[in-house]
């Protein structure tokens, strides 16, 4: 750059006119003063200083070169103004004038002639590319070389501190540019720019030197910071990344010379090298103090100790160096970057001086980590530098039991110089210990991470050892640092995990240690054995006393639904053991449940929990939860739960009180192997089923134990009763009498009965309340010596309640006990309030709709077996009702087993005749099939959207809707009187075929639950002149209807389902006719069983009614559901039917729907 090229345009373009106004006159008054002028190629370097308005001293720096569209200045100042100020374009000024001087005065001398010629040879020597080429010889290629130098202060930054701090160091920086050989053999500049490579390439440059050169101005401008403000005749080596030592390298190998330039003396290019820490000990200090350690950073180059005040990092972060030496300068790429601070430390040539008090925090804590990073070396060898220790890894057994071990990884750094101080002050013996997951920041400086990291990869574990000794069992995340391990998973650890392990410590990769004994395991080799006991003074029982007996009638009562009733439960100890050793039922069932079955015992024994006799003691356990809350170790059972001690019996030995129940349990359910029981004062001959349910009714009477008879209808179960009766006033006088509670209609049955099989019991029927028969119960129970038997119904228990809850009854005896199947109702309140220790259900259908009518049964029964009804829904009817839950309905079954004896008709085949059941499908007529279609669109729209707005809401309403289509499907006036002349196709259908009976001299039973049509069919039967009789529950003195019927010759008797269902004895009827089904087929078949009983004769035939195209059709579908679940619970051949289809309950929604599909 020629300054004397500039002309005042230039001038104003750069600065503007009023500045350029203001720079001369601080020229020309001698306020600025030019302090430095440097020269490159392109550009010239000011630097000066000049006097402010008011006394202060400015510094400045400006730089101007060639632009390509005219001179470009960069500058810098202290003023306010900071850059392109009034006080740099005076020192441009300046130097204008001095150029301009100095070219008129030329060299002293030298003569202008000369200088002229000697400049134009220069250039003409530069550019001479052929030398003699005039001749046409070719010449060989020209080398290149590379001059290493200083430059000027060029940045804004640097110019700021040098303004700010003159006597500070304001050397520039390193930086390159290429050289070509002139024809003398000097190394010129001139022509040789950055730029001109291409040029020279062309011109007959090495092309090696020129690829080399080529390469480095590539990695310049790759990496080109914007701080830097110059041209590319020079390249700053600090602007360089990584890649400019290979391209250095590269460069020297190809033969291209480094050269040393301005303000370098001489110039070398070393291998790589690392910094290290020097480390030396002194007697004394400075000023007489006492003696340290002395820490000094530096670099070994070229077999050279060169310290951190003479070096200069070269990149950011720095990735070589630049060594100061007395000959010259050394460049070198680093191992590893650096980062601020290790910058920061080489800037500060002065080292850190450790006092001796410290020495021991250096050498354990500082120089272990410095040798991980660095070479720590002695130079001196006045302080002996440690050898770095070496992790070791080690598990840590410690064996508590045989089946618990704690398990520990740690890292132990032994020292090989001696003992360690910990950071207690205390030695260590040599060794530190940390735990595998301590984190290092928290640690001594010890410790070696990527070594930790190569011991724990070559440990390279099996799965085993993965799965029970990995964090998350992923063996990318390590051993877990603590664990202790139970149970069977100690002896997988010896067997699966150890022996790999040991195979690793053999051959170095890390240490086992082993605290206590490593137990010695075998297999159990007898099987487990379970024993239940109840322990002495159980709920202030004497299990060695005889007559305590097992629950009385008393014992167990209360009421279910409140919050303080305790049933009577007796609490078992569950022992089991193997070989010796016990376990307990907790840990038992935590194994089964788990699914981990192997446990460990004593020194080693293992035992394999998964054997059929433990898993069936799992799931009664689990059963008696169920309703029970189960102590830890053993189980609860109630008392009346005979079942369930039956079935512990068949797991294991039971000692104690327990055992008795257990006796009571198979003697109740093996009715034949009981004791036979002497009625000689009972007028009849038992068959042998009777006198089995005797058997086991005295059996239950005697230990004060409820029960349920559900025979079939027709075998005896009055007779049977009666028997137990007269079996119990003569064994046990001092009872008091027993009470019979019965439906109205058959008081008089009773009466009947007891007169002809057992005379001398005095049997007295309660007819009407007190105040019309004018005697209290008790006075009926006491006159006359007292009664053995009173017969109630239970209308008159539930309205006098609190007068027959005043006395205490031998028994209480419940015929047709489906009457009490609500536990919401009155009557089963009644019921319930009676005081007794023996209570007999009898019905032929326990269960007609929902299981929840047989809890009520059992409720009354045996109280304590089921005793709550919300836990009873929930653990047996929801899952047998709602899934089909075969397994619960088997375990219920088992449960009620001892105290429900139910008998079929099967068992009396050879006594009955028999009874053929067929379905008459009845077509309705034109008018009549119309007008119940028309209903059933208006009525199943109407149902359909109250069962989408819930069930429990709208039950009543729905009902009704149900209730008309069924009256509809019947006969069309039984919906409104205006269908008069529909007619009833039913009707005709029926009143023929009972035509036909009667005169073949056949008695028949017609049934329907619509009284309303009852009295219809009967005005039909009647004008076609047969002869009828009628009961409904209206129907006065019964007893006498239902002997006129008996003592008439052929005809029909209508009788209302509800009235007349149950009870009574109709076996000179061998016809029976059904004109509705009910939702209840329970219903329908004690219907039936009013002809076809014991004493029946003929073969009875039943004929059903049903309107085709109906809900009727739909209804008898039901029927098919609700039998099935009676007959799972009553019938075990019928579970299986159970498993295939869903037992019906009352009508839910869905069933609701399917009625009116």
């Amino acid at each position: 750059m020629d300054l004397t090229l500039l002309d005042d345009a230039d001038l104003r373009r750069m600065f503007g006119v009023p500045t350029m106004t203001r720079a001369r006159s601080y020229a020309q008054r001698g306020q600025t003063r030019l302090l430095e002028l440097d020269r490159e190629d392109d550009a010239v370097w000011l630097m000066g200083e000049s006097d402010g308005s008011h006394g202060e001293l400015y510094r400045g720096s400006i730089g101007v070169q060639d632009g390509p569209r005219g001179p470009l200045q960069h500058s810098s100042c202290s003023c306010p103004v900071s850059t392109g100020c009034k006080h740099v374009a005076a020192m441009l000024l300046l130097a204008i004038t001095r150029e301009e001087e100095a070219r008129r005065a030329g060299p002293v001398g030298v003569p202008m002639w000369e200088r002229r010629l000697e400049a134009l040879l220069e250039e003409l020597e530069a550019d001479d590319v052929d030398g003699d080429g005039w001749h046409g010889e070719p010449l060989p290629p020209e080398p290149l070389a590379l001059e290493v130098s200083r430059g000027p202060i060029a940045t804004a930054r640097q110019a700021y501190r040098w303004a700010s701090d003159p006597a500070g160091p304001a050397r520039g920086p390193l930086r390159i540019r290429p050289l070509q050989q002139s024809r003398r053999g000097r190394w010129v500049k001139q022509g040789a720019a950055w730029a001109d490579l291409r040029r020279l390439r062309a011109q007959g440059a090495e092309p090696t030197h020129c690829d080399a050169l080529e390469t480095l101005q590539a990695l310049y401008r790759a990496g080109l910071n914007t701080y830097y403000m110059t041209s590319e005749t020079h390249l700053r080596l600090a602007a360089f990344g990584s890649g400019l030592w290979p391209a250095l390298a590269r460069a020297r190998e190809v033969g291209v010379e480094l050269v040393a330039g301005d303000g370098v003396r001489d110039v070398q290019l070393a291998d790589p090298v690392s910094f290290e820490v020097d480390l030396t000990a002194e007697g004394s200090g400075e000023s007489g103090r006492g003696g340290g350690s002395r820490v000094r950073l530096g670099v070994a180059v070229a077999g050279e100790w060169v310290p951190s005040g003479s070096l200069e990092i070269i990149g950011d972060p720095g990735h070589g160096l630049a060594a100061w030496a007395a000959d010259g300068i050394l460049l070198a790429p680093l191992v590893k970057p650096v980062g601020p601070q290790l910058a920061r430390l080489l800037a500060d040539d002065s080292p850190l001086v450790v006092p001796d008090a410290d020495r021991d925090v250096l050498v354990h804590d500082y120089l272990p980590r410095l040798q991980r990073q660095v070479s720590v070396v002695s130079g001196d060898a006045s302080a002996p530098v440690p050898a770095p220790a070496r992790p070791v890894l080690v598990l840590t057994l410690d064996w508590k039991a045989a089946d618990e071990v704690d398990v520990r990884w740690t890292w132990r750094y032994r020292d090989p110089g001696g003992p360690v101080t910990t950071d207690d002050g205390s030695e260590a013996g040599g060794e530190l210990v940390y735990e595998l997951d301590e984190q290092r920041g928290t640690t001594r400086g010890v410790r070696r991470p990527r070594l930790e990291a190569s011991i724990l990869a070559a440990l390279d574990p099996g799965e085993d050892t993965v799965h029970r000794l990995y964090l998350e069992r992923d063996r990318h995340q390590g051993p877990r640092a603590r664990q202790t391990i139970r149970g069977y998973e100690a002896v997988g650890l010896v067997e699966d995990v150890l022996p790999e392990l040991e195979t690793r410590a053999a051959a170095g990769v890390l240490e086992i240690e082993e605290l206590g004994d490593r137990p010695d395991y075998r297999a159990a080799e007898q099987p487990p054995e379970v024993r239940f006991t109840s322990p002495r003074g159980e709920h202030g029982d004497d299990p060695d006393d005889p007559d305590d007996e097992f629950v009385g009638g008393r014992r167990g009562k209360g009421d279910p639904q409140d919050p303080d009733y305790r049933p009577d439960w007796l609490g078992l100890e569950v022992v089991v053991t193997v070989e010796g050793y016990s376990i307990g039922l907790a840990t038992v069932l935590e194994a089964l449940t788990t699914g981990r079955t192997k446990v460990v015992l004593g020194k080693g024994l293992v035992v394999d929990l998964d054997v059929p006799a433990l898993r069936r003691l799992a799931e009664l356990v689990e059963a008696a939860g169920d309703l029970v809350e189960q102590p830890r170790d053993g189980i609860a059972v109630r008392r009346p739960d005979l079942g369930l001690f039956e079935e512990l019996a068949d797991l294991g030995i039971v000692e104690g009180q327990a055992a008795r129940f257990v006796e009571a349990a198979r003697g109740l359910t093996l009715p034949d192997q009981l004791p036979a029981v002497d009625v000689p004062d009972v007028d009849a001959t038992l068959r042998s089923y009777q006198d089995e349910g005797l058997r086991w009714l005295a059996f239950l009477h005697h230990h004060r134990l409820g029960g349920l008879l559900a025979d079939d209808m027709g075998l005896g179960k009055t007779l049977q009763t009666l028997a137990l009766i007269a079996h119990a006033r003569r064994t046990r006088p001092d009872d008091g009498p027993f009470l019979v509670v019965a439906p109205t209609s058959v008081l008089g049955t009773w009466a009947g009965e007891a007169a002809r099989f057992t005379p001398h019991l005095d049997v007295r029927v309660v007819v009407g309340t007190q105040s019309r028969r004018g005697s209290t119960i008790a006075e009926v129970v006491e006159a006359h010596g007292g009664a053995d038997v009173v017969v109630t119904s239970y209308t008159l228990l539930r309205l006098e309640a609190d007068a027959y809850a005043a006395r205490t009854w031998g028994g209480v005896v419940l015929d047709e006990a489906q009457a009490v199947k609500n536990h919401q109702g009155k009557t089963y309140q009644a019921v319930r309030r009676l005081e007794t220790d023996f209570r007999l259900a009898l019905t032929g259908t326990p269960v007609e709709n929902r299981l929840m009518e047989l809890w009520s049964l059992l409720s009354i029964v045996t109280p304590g077996l089921f005793p709550w009804p919300d836990r009873f829904r929930q653990a047996v009817a929801d899952p047998v009702e709602k899934e089909s839950d075969a397994e619960v309905l088997e375990r219920f079954r088992r449960r009620v087993a001892p105290y429900l004896l139910r008998r079929t008709k099967d068992l009396v085949a050879a006594d009955l005749p028999p009874k053929q059941e067929q379905v008459l499908s009845v077509r309705l007529g034109r008018a009549h099939q119309h007008l119940y279609d028309t209903h059933l669109q208006r009525e199943r729209q109407h149902v359909l959207g109250l069962v989408d707005e819930g069930m429990d809401a709208h039950r009543i309403a729905i009902f009704r809707s149900l209730t008309r289509l069924r009256q509809l499907a019947i006969d069309p006036v039984l919906l409104d009187e205006e269908h008069e002349g529909v007619g009833a196709a039913k009707t005709d259908v029926l009143v023929d075929h009972l035509r036909d009976v009667v005169a073949e001299g056949h008695k028949a039973l017609v049934f329907s639950q619509f009284t309303t049509y009852l009295r219809r069919v009967r005005e039909r039967l009647d004008a076609a002149g047969l002869h009828t009789h009628y009961l409904d529950g209206a129907t006065r003195r019964r007893g006498d209807v239902v002997e006129a019927f008996r003592d008439s010759g052929p005809s029909i008797f209508l009788i209302s389902l509800k009235a007349g269902g149950t009870g009574l004895t109709l076996t000179e009827a061998d016809y029976v006719f059904v004109l509705d089904p009910w939702w209840n087929p329970a219903v329908e078949a004690q219907a039936v069983d009013r002809a076809h009983r014991i004493g029946q004769d003929k073969p009875v035939m039943v004929y059903r009614l049903v309107s085709a195209g109906t809900i009727e059709e739909k209804v008898v579908e039901l029927q098919a559901r609700k039998a099935a679940l009676a007959a799972s619970v009553l019938d075990p051949a019928a579970l299986q039917q159970t498993r295939d289809r869903a037992a019906g309950s009352s009508l839910g929604a869905d069933e609701v729907r399917e009625l009116l599909a």
